[in-house]
């Protein structure tokens, strides 16, 4: 859905310093962005991410899916 990645390689704390440096969110933090984003979220993440994006979504656990990281 629109997804393009960021240019960064890794998962390390030198790529997570970097990304916390250099990436900005484009989008202003106003109430009708945030109302959507929350209505995207509920649609297409919640059921793996979890209501608070912890990977313990209701599809998530023994004899299920498993978890996806947190989103923390």
């Amino acid at each position: 859905m629109g997804y393009f990645p960021y240019a960064l390689e890794g998962k390390d704390e030198k790529t997570a310093k970097i990304a916390e440096e250099t990436v900005k969110n484009p989008l202003e933090p106003i109430m009708e962005i945030m109302k959507k984003g929350q209505k995207l979220y509920n649609y297409y993440c919640l059921t793996c991410h979890g209501e608070e994006g912890e990977g313990n979504g209701p599809i998530v656990g023994p004899d299920r899916f498993p978890a996806p990281p947190s989103l923390h």
